[in-house]
């Protein structure tokens, strides 16, 4: 049941979707550790310097990323993935960065991807995943010298969406399985790290956020889905009509 209120949610929250917010961080580069055939963990700062467009509380839905623009370290040069891709866990966790991160505007220091949250960050989507064939289109004048780039594509959508105040910073972190030996990875638009701005670290292998991070890395070019923080009235409704469908799941047993 608790599921099954939190899917409402989410779907209540996803129609009132009204902005998107995209952070300022150039393309550079291309990256593939979010979507990648084998286990990986990874974790971006994002400076709140970069998220100014955001003046009111939103709430974040989903994480969305881009093809990487020309074909740079091998990214494949037409839609991806070219069938159905699937990972047996897909853990997201996002929230304010802990005071060290807070202080330097970085990842100070390689530590467990834990130790860069604040406490009160949470787990926002687990569990299995699966991305459909041809989810990122490419665009093949891309070009970063030309500033053309690809679509957006797939959306990591979360079970439970992220409530951001405006003027703090964000750290997301996710952490895989991996999808199998096929088909070939992609590589999506990446930035260069920026002192003050944004910053990565990744980890390499099976492992959780409790893991010690393996290496510094290139934070990804993102957009974040939004939507508005419902009003009251919104979430006595949607209150109502979960109440409604329990008292019918009770009906129907009875």
């Amino acid at each position: 049941m608790r599921k099954l209120i939190a899917l409402s949610m989410l779907s209540a929250f996803s129609a009132l979707s009204m902005a998107q917010y995209i952070p300022a961080i150039p393309e550079a580069g291309g990256l593939n550790t979010m979507y990648r055939t084998a286990p990986r963990t990874y974790a971006q700062y994002v400076d709140e310097s970069l998220m100014t467009g955001l003046t009111q509380p939103t709430l974040i839905t989903g994480i969305t990323l881009r093809l990487a623009a020309g074909v740079p370290n091998g990214v494949v040069s037409n839609a991806w993935p070219p069938s159905n891709i699937n990972f047996s866990d897909f853990t997201v966790k996002i929230g304010r960065a802990s005071a060290a991160v807070q202080t330097a505007s970085e990842f100070p220091s390689l530590g467990t991807f834990n130790s860069y949250f604040d406490p009160s960050a949470s787990i926002v989507r687990t569990g299995a995943l699966s991305i459909g064939a041809n989810s990122f289109t490419y665009n093949p004048l891309s070009s970063i010298s030309n500033a053309v780039f690809n679509p957006w594509g797939y959306t990591l959508n979360f079970t439970t969406p992220y409530l951001y105040t405006p003027g703090t910073e964000l750290i997301y972190a996710v952490s895989h399985t991996g999808y199998g030996a096929s088909p070939t990875q992609a590589f999506f638009a990446s930035g260069n790290y920026a002192a003050g701005q944004t910053d990565a670290v990744a980890f390499v292998g099976a492992s959780t956020f409790d893991s010690v991070a393996g290496g510094f890395s290139n934070p990804y070019v993102v957009q974040f889905q939004t939507a508005p923080v419902p009003e009251p009235g919104t979430i006595a409704a949607l209150g109502l009509g979960l109440a409604a469908l329990a008292r019918r799941r009770k009906a129907k047993k009875a």
